[in-house]
């Protein structure tokens, strides 16, 4: 079923279209992507979160969590490997540009 929501949004990129179907697409695989982003364990997510949601530097966030910057880095590395697995190529296509742009 995932994979239906990634190649339908997908062919409406492609194709330009933005209609209400494209929206509940694009709702519906957010919300996807914020289910395997929640799965992750509590410490690598809350790395993760700070770093592409609340756009921190890696050394803001190792000052706010009392870690070491490259403990950040490695946290983040490791979140997007197992981000990647999970959601496949095409919807991490969609996950960056969504966490990226916006």
């Amino acid at each position: 079923m995932e994979n239906g929501y990634i190649n339908s949004l997908a062919a409406s990129i492609n194709e330009g279209n933005c209609s209400t179907d494209h929206k509940v697409r694009e709702s519906s695989l957010a919300a996807i992507i914020e289910k395997e982003i929640n799965e992750l364990p509590e410490k690598m997510r809350e790395v993760f979160v700070l770093s592409r949601k609340h756009h921190l530097s890696h050394k803001e966030i190792a000052l706010q969590l009392g870690i070491e910057e490259t403990t950040v880095k490695r946290q983040i590395s490791n979140a997007l490997k197992i981000l990647r697995v999970k959601l496949g190529l095409l919807a991490w296509i969609v996950m960056v540009f969504k966490f990226f742009i916006s």
